[in-house]
């Protein structure tokens, strides 16, 4: 789900609650942006990181440190 989709759809729901919890309504906002981020930066979705990939040419699998340089399989287990 797209974030700015993922922000219409959830902040109508999570916003009530945040404020009678006590919430300050500019945190609940870092907050909610904070975590789209996060979001689209892990796998399994990533979508970050598949766009930077079709921009740059790397390759997922380099991009996220499963075949960096300095990795190297134990082989001796």
């Amino acid at each position: 789900m797209d974030d700015l989709a993922f922000m219409v759809l959830a902040t109508p729901i999570f916003f009530p609650t945040a404020m009678q919890l006590g919430y300050d309504p500019i945190w609940f906002g870092i907050l909610i942006c904070v975590t789209l981020m996060i979001g689209g930066l892990i796998p399994p979705v990533a979508i970050y990181v598949f766009i930077l990939g079709n921009i740059t040419g790397i390759p997922f699998k380099r991009s996220t440190g499963g075949s960096s340089p300095s990795f190297r399989p134990l082989s001796w287990l």
